[in-house]
């Protein structure tokens, strides 16, 4: 109530009286509500945790409208005024300008979506005859009207956002297990800077320099370049070496043109140093130098973040040091790469620069080394459209791991390439026991099975979830079990209640709906980690598609849905179970 008398009140005075907002507009007024919402997660997230989560997350959580829907109640709100007003000089001037009128139309076409929906009229200028009456003679019931608008678009966003985490929960746990993207792919997903000695993880490239400044002495290149208060590449004079090193960090041609002819100095006292000089008790000479110009070579001089770091370069170049003859495992090179890149402090451009120039290495000369070939050239590859901050800072020290970063995850899942995934290894007893999860009437109708079992109702799972803890087969996965998963009679994502829908039924909805894609995450996990599973759907597209692309999995044919199970385990002794 403090959240949308005191912040709200403030942030959207007078939005009623706004015609549609550009996009540019809407995410700076997004970015200021995500901030201060974030403070009211605690303490169940700490505000550094609660800005890493995605704002569709935040408001779910917190069960807060997002800034569209709020300017779509204010517009309402504010047209109930005009109406009630009724001055024809002001309905002349919106009717002139037009653009406030054509807002108004659209807030009250999206109040017709969440409260009738064809239910009572056929549009919403039907339904404006009967709701214009309400305005002028029933303002209470037209502000209720809005309140259930408001009540009902919270709940289809929370179900998109319980979507979208789900989808990004999935993507996560492909791209730890070595999923990518295809080269030609766009970069859609925005990497997590870090520093992997120091195990940190930072949300933008700016708080990475800052601490690569104070903790490994990196200091931006356009500083090395020249010393004094004349650029010799273009002659002109500067009061202060700051403003000269300003100027070389945004002239690029300046830039190169010193670094080819041999130019370099040691970094002077910057910006925020006690030693640096006053800039307004300089001035620089009002009569410019003149003379010939320092040519541009052309050799081609390659900025900081695009030249390989000669580190890792030179710790690659001893990657198969204190091994014998015989080619080693795979996983050796990969560890020792993930070593090599993990030794020093880099932004994420300057270690695929290093990567792309390793590649050519390897690629380009036959060498003497006891990996073969393919696999470093295949490690350098993946190392170009990996999610580096899970590869090389899994665990960042300081914090606990990012919750939730999904912005661009409906884009990013179907292009997740998994056919090169290894095969887990399959390591159980001999002796295992079946585990069963499904409802009732599926777990009933497939019968007996014909080894120890033990079953699992969803009731009995969402009561779990319900009071605050974990099913137990989740809780623990050992080798000696073999899970059977069904997920059918749930309901999916493509089910979302379409509104008017009452909260009971909605909620109701939206719990079976996370079951449904906790299951499915379980199985994933079973999967990657080599323990035997089988998910039963009876919807196909329950399954994302990288998903359904795992090299190690199988889809034999039933006539009730669909089975994904793991290739490598004998199903037959009990498969008929699954089929009738």
């Amino acid at each position: 109530m403090l959240f949308e008398t005191l912040i709200l009140t403030v942030l959207l005075h007078g939005a009623g009286s706004w015609g549609t907002l550009k996009s540019s507009e809407v995410a700076i007024l997004s970015a200021a509500y995500h901030g201060m919402a974030c403070y009211m997660l605690r303490p169940q997230f700490t505000y550094e945790q609660a800005m890493h989560l995605s704002r569709s997350r935040v408001l779910a959580l917190l069960g807060l409208p997002s800034i569209p829907t709020l300017l779509h109640v204010a517009r309402l709100r504010h047209l109930l005024s005009c109406l009630a007003t009724g001055v024809p000089v002001m309905w002349a001037i919106l009717h002139w300008h037009g653009h406030w009128l054509d807002s108004a139309r659209s807030s009250i076409a999206w109040l017709w979506e969440h409260t009738d929906h064809g239910a009572s009229t056929s549009c919403w200028r039907d339904a404006w005859v009967l709701w214009k009456e309400w305005c002028l003679h029933q303002p209470r019931r037209w502000k209720g009207l809005i309140r259930n608008a408001q009540a009902q678009a919270i709940r289809q966003e929370h179900w998109l956002s319980s979507e979208r985490h789900h989808s990004g929960l999935i993507c996560r746990q492909l791209r730890q297990a070595g999923a990518f993207l295809p080269s030609d792919a766009p970069s859609l997903a925005n990497q997590q800077h870090f520093c992997a000695p120091c195990l940190k993880r930072f949300a933008t490239y700016q708080a990475w320099s800052v601490h690569a400044f104070k903790s490994h002495g990196h200091t931006a290149e356009h500083r090395q370049v020249q010393g004094g208060t004349q650029c010799q590449a273009c002659l002109r004079h500067f009061t202060t070496h700051i403003r000269l090193c300003r100027h070389l960090q945004y002239n690029p041609l300046c830039r190169s043109k010193l670094r080819e002819a041999g130019y370099g100095c040691r970094v002077e006292p910057g910006v925020g140093n006690k030693r640096a000089p006053d800039e307004g008790k300089f001035q620089a000479p009002s009569l410019q130098a003149q003379g010939p110009l320092l040519p541009l070579l052309g050799f081609g001089w390659a900025e900081y973040l695009d030249r390989p770091a000669i580190e890792v370069l030179e710790c690659l170049s001893h990657i198969s040091f204190g091994l014998g003859e015989s080619p080693p495992e795979a996983h050796v090179a990969w560890e020792r790469a993930r070593a090599a890149f993990s030794s020093v402090c880099l932004p994420i451009r300057k270690i695929r620069a290093t990567a792309r120039e390793w590649a050519s290495i390897v690629g380009g000369a036959p060498t003497a080394d006891v990996f073969p070939a393919g696999t470093l050239l295949h490690i350098a590859q993946w190392i170009l459209t990996a999610d580096l901050a899970d590869w090389l800072v899994p665990q960042p020290v300081g914090g606990s791991r990012q919750v939730c970063t999904f912005r661009d995850v409906e884009e990013v899942l179907p292009e997740l390439q998994v056919a090169h995934l290894p095969h887990p290894t399959l390591d159980f007893s001999p002796d295992w026991t079946l585990v069963r999860i499904g409802a009732p009437g599926w777990l009933a109708a497939r019968g007996p099975a014909v080894a120890s079992s033990v079953d699992f109702t969803h009731e009995e799972c969402l009561q779990a979830f319900e009071e605050g803890g974990l099913p137990s087969f989740m809780e623990d996965v050992s080798n000696d079990a073999v899970f059977v998963i069904s997920v059918c009679g749930l309901p999916m994502w493509n089910d979302c209640p379409i509104s008017p829908v009452r909260q009971k039924t909605f909620g109701s909805q939206l719990t079976k709906a996370l079951l449904a894609g906790d299951l499915l995450r379980f199985a994933l996990r079973l999967w990657l980690l080599g323990v035997p599973a089988a998910l039963c759907t009876d919807r196909h597209e329950a399954v994302p598609a990288p998903v359904m692309s795992l090299p190690f999995l199988d889809s034999p044919k039933v006539g009730w849905g669909t089975v994904w199970c793991t290739k490598a385990f004998d199903w037959e002794p009990f498969l008929f179970h699954l089929i009738n």
